[in-house]
């Protein structure tokens, strides 16, 4: 057996930095295909309008739509490992990680994918993620979608234990780099007073930001 000191003394700090830094990366982990912003604002804004197709509803395009596909495709082009879809009820958030969803499968089918690991985009709410069956599932799924954040208990008491599903879930997601759509009514400073500061800093640093600014609900 090789000691430290003998394979230190063998190894170039350069050397033993990028040693290291594969040994991170080369599990085999979910990533995006390749893409520029305006084809994966392209692909988004038709992803979007299919969905809006497929729930009976007319899409009518707007400046804060634009502006929507706009900020998602350049988070998906960006170096965040997820997205964070935030905004009053009924901008359309929850359509969104839909229409990714669709977009993840449509490029999978057209073989887009060559990392092995792409089973789609999970989406679960964020209620059922603290039901202990869908918890399991959620900390291991390549890419997930949590919807709804904020409308779930923080807490959970089983048998006098007091536990925090949704917070270990984040960290736990955080820690190993899977990727993260959550969507949410609330904002950067409600993230931190219901989670606390060290999810609020950890979901910013993580996650792409696409905030939905228009004040009227498209469920009028």
């Amino acid at each position: 057996m090789k000691s430290i000191s003998e394979l230190l003394q063998r190894t170039e700090d350069a050397h033993l930095t990028r040693s290291l830094l594969q040994q991170k990366t080369t599990r085999s982990a979910f990533s995006l295909p390749r893409a520029t912003a305006a084809e994966w604002q392209r692909l988004m804004q038709a992803a979007y309008i299919a969905e809006v197709a497929f729930r009976g509803m007319d899409y009518k395009p707007n400046a804060d739509t634009a502006e929507i596909f706009r900020q998602t495709a350049d988070a998906l082009t960006g170096r965040k490992n997820g997205l964070f879809l935030c905004g009053k009820v009924g901008n359309g958030k929850t359509t969104l990680l839909h229409a990714l969803q669709n977009a993840m499968n449509w490029l999978t089918e057209k073989g887009c994918y060559d990392n092995g690991r792409n089973s789609g985009l999970v989406i679960v709410s964020a209620k059922s993620i603290t039901e202990r069956n869908w918890l399991d599932t959620a900390r291991t799924e390549c890419a997930l979608g949590i919807d709804d954040l904020g409308c779930e208990a923080v807490e959970q008491q089983s048998y006098g234990n007091i536990s925090t599903p949704i917070i270990n879930l984040i960290e736990h997601r955080y820690e190993n780099r899977l990727y993260t759509v959550i969507t949410s009514n609330l904002t950067a400073a409600d993230i931190k007073g219901r989670y606390g500061e060290r999810v609020g800093d950890r979901m910013r640093e993580q996650y792409g930001i696409v905030a939905f600014r228009g004040e009227k609900s498209f469920r009028q």
